[in-house]
């Protein structure tokens, strides 16, 4: 994953619980929820469920597939503000995580999503092991809890301040 080019971090989910653990996590590593802007969320705004977030965490709701999670991770990869995104998907029965990850897989390796650093948490363990494989494969980390994306984003972010400071 490419390092952050700063510390604003937008977090896409289908369970607030979650989301939170995470934003508490990152804040404690030193970065912070990106304020997205009001062009993202007017583009988020009809493609997700009335009931949907579209304030970051970006909440849409457990009813949400592979597509929306595409639409929602596209746009937040275009939106300025964000320099890393996460995405949560707590478990559901409706569709495997697989293929999930195989469409984060996907825009991960389009231009934009090579441009900012993209890391999971498909939460569950036997449920998600394919697709922890089809994110290894595609060099996009995976963790099992919320509360362990802030560390590496922290140090991700602590290293791109470090190179950008140049030899001292």
């Amino acid at each position: 994953q490419p390092l952050p080019r700063g510390n604003r971090v937008a977090i896409l989910t289908n369970a607030g619980g979650p989301a939170i653990l995470a934003a508490d996590a990152l804040e404690e590593a030193g970065m912070e929820l990106a304020p997205l802007t009001a062009g993202t969320k007017a583009f988020l705004r009809p493609r997700v469920f009335a009931a949907a977030s579209v304030e970051n965490p970006v909440d849409v709701l457990a009813g949400a597939g592979p597509a929306t999670y595409a639409l929602c991770l596209d746009a937040l990869l275009n939106d300025e503000t964000v320099d890393a995104v996460v995405i949560i998907q707590a478990p559901q029965d409706w569709f495997k995580p697989i293929s999930l990850a195989e469409v984060v897989g996907e825009v991960a390796n389009s231009p934009l999503g090579r441009a900012k650093p993209i890391l999971t948490i498909l939460m569950g363990l036997a449920s998600t092991s394919e697709a922890t494989q089809v994110l290894h494969r595609r060099r996009i980390p995976n963790y099992a809890f919320p509360e362990r994306v802030g560390s590496t984003l922290g140090a991700m972010w602590r290293r791109r301040q470090w190179l950008d400071a140049g030899p001292g």
